[in-house]
């Protein structure tokens, strides 16, 4: 499909990434104020996933994690030892705004609830 290549070719392009699957790449997305913020990124055939880990269950309380997101619109979600937000948009969709969407609010998470700029 043209637009999963297009989309690929958007962050080949554009990002220090690396390849995990076939479509799916970690990035490391620099912020505006030079934070920067680990991001995973799987695009498939209709979407695209990107998700940001901000916290590990070993530093935050179920209840911080679910009380700091609150006033986030993104999902939040464990995966593995970490909780992340996760963001989906449709492969119509601006990319870069999901990417800069996922990251900030994973970085806010972060800065709030571990107060270090660890992932």
């Amino acid at each position: 499909m043209a637009i999963v290549a297009e989309a690929k070719q958007f962050i080949e392009s554009n990002y220090d990434f690396k390849i995990l699957e076939d479509q799916s790449y970690r990035i490391i997305f620099n912020g505006d104020d030079g934070r920067t913020q680990l991001v995973f990124v799987d695009v498939n055939d209709t979407n695209i996933q990107v998700s940001s880990p901000f916290a590990s269950v070993e530093d935050v309380t179920p209840k911080q994690a679910l009380t700091a997101n609150a006033k986030f619109s993104l999902g939040m979600q464990l995966m593995g030892d970490y909780y992340i937000v996760k963001y989906f948009m449709l492969l119509a969709s601006e990319i870069l705004d999901g990417f800069r969407l996922t990251a900030a609010i994973a970085d806010d998470l972060e800065k709030e609830l571990v107060g270090a700029d660890k992932l």
